[in-house]
């Protein structure tokens, strides 16, 4: 089962406060969400944050660029 809107909202929240750390700020976070990624099969990672698998997926990726893992 999918969560209410205001538990996605959250986790999204959640989501865009990791990219600002990883990415150095919050324009640099919002600038990459809306950037199709090759590692996400070419999606933007915010059309992914509408499901738990998406987000999922966005998470990972923010903790493998952060630690410099080859993506």
């Amino acid at each position: 089962m999918e969560p209410t809107a205001h538990v996605r909202i959250r986790h999204s929240g959640r989501i865009l406060a990791r990219a600002a750390e990883v990415f150095g700020s919050r324009e640099g976070a919002e600038r990459w969400l809306q950037t199709p990624s090759p590692a996400l099969d070419r999606h933007r990672p915010i059309d992914l944050l509408r499901t738990r698998r998406g987000r999922t997926l966005v998470e990972t990726l923010l903790v493998r660029l952060d630690y410099g893992v080859y993506v």
